[in-house]
């Protein structure tokens, strides 16, 4: 009786050190894969961004901000459906940053802000 579960003890021991490394394995090549995407992205970005160099649409709706925009060279939509919550709905077009990387931000309902970057296309929330 007792050999019996010296054997099977031994077998499923075994069977998890054989596990054990080939998981450590697998979650160091996740977190490795994804800072390289990281870094992939902001290598995109060649030069510093300048934070003054941003057109602020105070006093105008979303389409005029929208017009604003263009004009200063970074096309908007004047509104845009919010990227992390479904339920926010849409936010207005209140800012656009016109050197790379140029960015539309919106405004939602809900306080949240939202920065659409272009070129690398990403987005980025403050709640």
């Amino acid at each position: 009786m007792h050999t019996r579960h010296f054997v099977a003890w031994g077998f499923l021991l075994g069977l998890v050190a054989l596990l054990v490394p080939a998981c450590a394995v697998t979650v160091d090549n996740a977190e490795s894969e994804a800072e390289e995407a990281t870094a992939q992205v902001w290598q995109k970005i060649e030069a510093p961004i300048d934070v003054t160099a941003r057109f602020m649409c105070k006093g105008l709706d979303a389409v005029e901000c929208m017009i604003r925009c263009a004009d200063q060279g970074t096309a908007c939509k004047p509104r845009q459906k919010h990227p992390k919550k479904a339920g926010a709905g849409d936010g207005d077009l209140y800012a656009c940053r016109t050197s790379p990387p140029r960015s539309c931000d919106y405004r939602y309902a809900n306080g949240d802000r939202c920065f659409f970057f272009k070129n690398p296309d990403y987005n980025w929330c403050v709640y």
